[in-house]
């Protein structure tokens, strides 16, 4: 049985500056693409679940 949940994550700005919004590198994760959506406006959302083993 595999668990399924969905997390929303904001990001303003472009990523690789400022302050880190988690400190903690052990809970880093591999992660898939599973899908994209892009809108006129410029704003991207990438949908990505955990990479398969």
């Amino acid at each position: 049985m595999r668990l399924v949940a969905t997390e929303y994550l904001s990001l303003d700005g472009v990523l690789g500056r400022g302050m880190r919004l988690f400190d903690d590198d052990a809970a880093r994760r591999p992660l898939d693409l599973r899908e994209t959506k892009r809108f006129k406006s410029g704003i991207v959302i990438l949908e990505l679940e955990p990479a398969r083993a």
